[in-house]
């Protein structure tokens, strides 16, 4: 890796029993999402970069070969990742880890989110769909059963789950034939409802020859707060040339869409992309809110080159980015792409530990640590 502004180039308190996946696939290109989330808005200046907290092993004896999935609602910590039995596993608060009851096979990284005041998890089964369960009784570790995100997209990479505004979600893919895909989920008191298929967005096109098992896609979504008061989306995608390309598409109308553009500072990552936004988790906050500064603060993480973790900060919702960065409190590597979580005010960075780089934290430990 370079100095920073440049180029670069089973679970439960003890490790299950499993089968370990290939990692062949580490050092992939992928997709990613989340500069410019607030173009066209006004934002608070740029402010100097912040300290980062220590890494802490926040897994305990749990172990994976992915980063964690986090959601922090209502007062709690809802940390969700794959076992090395390819099984769902969830902490609350850092309490020990617990299998969702309902067992469901994956091999790609889950997804966590609000939609409607009701906690969802998604995550890729092996038919290549996209799958969710919600959770029931927070006490007893109640989920519904898996069902199914209606519509024909087929995906060997993790689903990406955006909440625009509170009951309306944006559940995004990468297809096995290289489109970006995305399914718009609505959540209410009488049901679920969702469009009558995915919608592939024709701008975001993955080159044929990446290897479709590698994908990943993060995308973000704000609101207008002017103007039409439409609810847009963010998503990005690296090309055969490592370089990352970002534009936005209208949830309510996919095929008004923004070709992609260059995300400003450059950078080139071996692995997918995670991005995140301070604020509240299961809305947008607009202008004048008490949220909208946080929501301002994004992040975008992936490993570098050297097989550690690297980040690009903004303070302004895009407008100027701090350029890449390597984690302080030593180095982070990472089995697989890193994860970030927006926390209120704060930015949360996961990964799964790579012992056989750096021997200060168990192989596959969940490690974790703040941004600022």
């Amino acid at each position: 890796m370079m100095s920073r502004g440049t180029l670069f180039s089973g679970i439960e308190r003890g490790r299950l029993r499993g089968e370990r996946r290939s990692t062949g696939g580490r050092t992939c290109l992928v997709a990613l999402a989340g500069a410019g989330l607030l173009v066209g808005l006004a934002a608070p200046p740029a402010v100097a970069a912040r300290p980062e907290s220590g890494w802490v092993n926040s897994g305990g004896g749990a172990r994976s070969d992915f980063a964690p999935a986090v959601l922090n609602y209502g007062g709690i910590e809802y940390t969700v990742v794959t076992g090395l039995d390819n099984r769902i596993w969830v902490s609350y608060n850092g309490n020990p880890f617990r299998q969702i009851p309902t067992g469901h096979d994956t091999r790609e990284q889950p997804a966590v989110a609000v939609i409607g005041g009701r906690i969802a998890v998604f995550h890729t089964g092996t038919d290549g769909a996209v799958y969710y369960t919600l959770l029931q009784n927070l006490e007893n570790n109640g989920w519904s059963g898996w069902t199914r995100v209606p519509g024909t997209a087929v995906t060997s990479g993790p689903p990406s789950v955006a909440v625009v505004n509170g009951n309306i979600a944006a559940i995004t893919v990468v297809t096995r034939e290289g489109r970006v895909a995305v399914q718009r989920m609505e959540i209410q008191p009488g049901g679920t409802s969702y469009r009558s298929n995915y919608a592939e967005l024709m701008n975001f096109q993955l080159p044929p020859e990446l290897p479709a098992g590698n994908n990943g896609v993060i995308a973000w979504t704000w609101n207008t707060a002017i103007g039409n008061r439409e609810m847009y989306m963010n998503v990005a995608a690296v090309g055969l040339d490592r370089q990352v390309w970002t534009g936005a598409f209208n949830l309510n109308n996919p095929g008004e869409s923004v070709s992609p553009a260059p995300l400003p500072g450059g950078g080139v990552c071996n692995s997918s992309v995670a991005a995140a936004r301070g604020g509240p988790s299961d809305r947008v906050a607009a202008p004048g809110d008490s949220d909208y500064h946080s929501m301002n603060h994004q992040a975008v993480a992936c490993l570098g080159t050297d097989g550690n973790v690297w980040t690009n900060q903004t303070s302004n919702g895009g407008s100027n980015w701090e350029g890449w960065n390597r984690t302080t409190d030593g180095a982070g590597p990472s089995q697989r792409r890193p994860s970030l979580t927006g926390a209120g005010n704060t930015l949360e960075l996961g990964i799964s530990w790579n012992a056989g780089a750096n021997p200060r934290f168990p192989d596959d430990a969940i490690v974790e640590k703040s941004l600022f």
